[in-house]
């Protein structure tokens, strides 16, 4: 199975080649398109790795990027399973059969964040924001 984000004339054009190229090869496709809203910007970007930083900085346990993993598999996942039955299904044939510390680790490289809709990156960092209150103040 392979993903592909058509957000451009170009990447249009190059999933249309690759189609046409594995229906060559194969000659028999089933093909499930998934309409997405508009992905959110660089704002988002910026301050959820600005709160990896400060979490970092405050607490002292982990990395940004130990925060960064953390925060993705325990909010991050569960923002995308509830809304993608597909992700879900494979998050339980792959995820959940990891042990603990190998599913953080995955973190490093699955894409979490980068897969979410505006509206799911800002429930992600409410929820971030929820998670670290009282111990880091995550503003906006």
């Amino acid at each position: 199975m392979s993903r592909h984000k058509i957000n451009s004339a170009e990447s249009l054009s190059k999933f249309i080649g690759e189609l046409r190229e594995k229906y060559k090869e194969i000659h028999y496709l089933e093909i499930s398109i998934k309409e997405q809203a508009k992905h959110r910007g660089i704002n988002q970007n910026y301050v959820s790795h600005g709160w990896y930083k400060k979490v970092s900085l405050e607490e002292g346990e982990y990395t940004p990027e130990g925060v960064k993993r953390l925060c993705k598999y325990h909010f991050g996942v569960p923002i995308l399973r509830a809304d993608d039955e597909e992700l879900n299904a494979w998050c339980v044939k792959v995820i959940d059969m990891l042990p603990y510390e190998s599913k953080i680790e995955a973190m490093e490289h699955i894409p979490v964040t980068s897969l979410m809709t505006t509206k799911q990156m800002m429930l992600y960092m409410e929820t971030m924001q929820n998670h670290y209150a009282g111990r880091v103040e995550l503003e906006f």
